[in-house]
């Protein structure tokens, strides 16, 4: 059987390190609802972004006359985390304090990374999202 080649837009946002710094501050501080807070409105700000460039891509795809397959994480149901690692090569230029530990977490912290295939409207080369 060939290989077969889809078409895929990256998405990946990762917040400036200060928003993970400075909640590491606040708990370390013992401000620790401060830290709490300022943790959590990274991880919502990071993932309604995420949200939006997923929307524009699939918006984007449907326009072209196109379709996309839901969007893909490292680490979520059966996608390795180890997929991180080239997702790392893929993207260090753009976000320069990325970094990858051994075990394939990605520092900053909430930094998401994915990808969504694009295919043209009537193949069946994959499900639609």
């Amino acid at each position: 059987m060939g290989s077969v080649f889809v078409p895929v837009s990256i998405i990946s946002l990762s917040p400036c390190a200060s928003v993970e710094n400075r909640a590491k501050h606040y708990i370390s501080d013992n401000q620790v609802f401060k830290g709490y807070i300022v943790d959590r409105i990274g991880s919502y700000l990071v993932e309604r972004q995420v949200r939006e460039l997923d929307k524009a891509v699939s918006r984007e795809a449907r326009d072209a006359g196109c379709r996309t397959t839901r969007r893909y994480s490292p680490g979520y149901r059966d996608f390795s985390i180890k997929a991180q690692f080239i997702f790392a090569d893929l993207i260090g230029f753009a976000i320069p304090e990325l970094r990858i530990t051994s075990r394939a977490l990605i520092k900053p912290e909430k930094t998401v990374t994915a990808f969504k295939a694009i295919s043209e409207a009537g193949s069946d080369q994959f499900p639609v999202s």
